[in-house]
């Protein structure tokens, strides 16, 4: 894995304890999310990213393969709350880039993200996803699908907070 990192931001591999540190301080957005999904598998899957400020964990993200589509994904700690902003946009967009280089191999990105998670959903649109707002989806109406490679873009700059 590319290493990554942004002021006090550090990107690295998963390891078997991240696990056990994003469920227990799991952010309650990501946990309500997770319960409106129906999600019972918490299991972390091979390769993902676990990203540190201060040596304490704030997220795990990464790329699942489904059916020709790659699906973004990421979970975070309490501790993305205290994370300068603009550190956790650099280091985001410098994965979603290198993401993109990757989509004729992988397959365009689709996933669906909270629509109660009003920041997630505008950090997907500042990275350049195309966030369908507009038509409510999956469990109970309660998602937004979003795309990148099917028609989609590059980083946008706009504001997320």
């Amino acid at each position: 894995m590319r290493q990554y990192s942004a002021g006090k931001l550090i990107a690295r591999p998963s390891v078997a304890e991240d696990r056990a540190a994003l469920l227990r301080d799991l952010h309650p957005l990501d946990r309500e999310e997770l319960n409106a999904a129906g999600a019972t598998d918490t299991s972390i899957p091979r390769g993902s990213i676990a990203v540190q400020y201060g040596g304490r964990l704030v997220c795990l993200a990464g790329r699942g393969m489904v059916e020709g589509y790659s699906v973004p994904w990421m979970l975070c700690t309490t501790v993305i709350d205290e994370v300068p902003k603009v550190a956790m946009a650099r280091l985001s967009r410098d994965v979603v880039r290198h993401w993109i280089a990757d989509i004729e191999a992988n397959g365009p990105m689709v996933n669906m993200v909270y629509s109660r998670n009003r920041r997630a959903v505008a950090f997907l649109q500042w990275l350049g996803f195309d966030v369908q707002t507009d038509r409510p989806a999956g469990p109970g109406g309660q998602f937004y699908v979003f795309t990148m490679g099917v028609g989609g873009g590059a980083c946008a700059a706009s504001s997320w907070g």
